[in-house]
């Protein structure tokens, strides 16, 4: 097995490329409100954008950002093991299988009295009236 780096998996590459970017302009440019999933964006302003968005970047701290990209790059591995092609599958379906079991939870927080989901996964709070 090699240790060159990114050698023999550029979808791992082009991930932590994306998310590390993504988390530097979310951090840097203090957006991060963007890149969270809330029910009144999702379903009353339709900006669907948001359900790709959010799975971009680790937008609470720089150490959340250093530290996912570091595991993002150690699944090079499992690349190299099972191949681009069908590593590349498991990743965008797995990014898709989140973003949809998200949509009803949105709903349910909605109900409960809560209105935002974080890029993270952590529950922020809002108070309707």
């Amino acid at each position: 097995m090699s240790l060159a780096g990114f050698q023999n998996a550029p979808f791992s590459k082009a991930v932590c490329a994306v998310c590390a970017c993504a988390s530097l302009l979310a951090v840097s440019s203090r957006t991060q409100h963007l890149y969270t999933l809330s029910y009144e964006a999702i379903f009353e302003r339709y900006q669907f954008w948001r359900l790709v968005a959010c799975q971009l970047p680790f937008s609470r701290t720089p150490g959340e950002a250093i530290v996912g990209v570091y595991l993002l790059y150690f699944f090079r591995v499992f690349e190299r093991h099972v191949g681009t092609s069908k590593y590349s599958v498991f990743a965008l379906l797995s990014m898709a299988l989140s973003t949809l079991l998200q949509l009803p939870l949105l709903y349910l927080m909605r109900s409960a009295g809560a209105d935002t989901l974080a890029s993270s996964g952590s529950r922020s709070s809002s108070s309707s009236t």
